[in-house]
C-alpha cells in the first residue's frame, strides 16, 4: 500500500507498521496512537475510541484502517 500523509511531501511504500505510543484518555475512551512506517516515517493517529477497554489487537487493527484513508 502507498499512501501520503499531511505531514510528509513525498509517498510511502508501506512495508511495515509499528505501534510505538497509545496515549489513551480514559475519561473521553477515545485514544492517540503514535506508529513507525518502515522503520523511519513517525507519525501520529488521532481518533481511536472504545467503549470498556481495548486490547492491543483492537489497536492494530484500527491503525491498519486509518492508515487506509491516506492510501493513493
Amino acid at each position: 500500500m502507498t499512501i501520503k500523509l499531511e505531514n510528509f511531501t513525498s509517498t510511502i511504500d508501506v512495508q511495515s507498521v509499528i505501534v510505538t505510543s497509545v496515549y489513551d484518555n480514559v475519561q473521553e475512551k477515545t485514544a492517540s496512537v503514535d506508529v513507525l512506517i518502515n522503520g523511519k516515517y513517525g507519525t501520529n493517529l488521532n481518533g481511536f475510541t472504545y467503549t470498556k477497554s481495548w486490547e492491543d489487537s483492537d489497536v492494530f487493527a484500527w491503525v491498519n484502517v486509518e492508515l487506509e484513508k491516506y492510501e493513493i
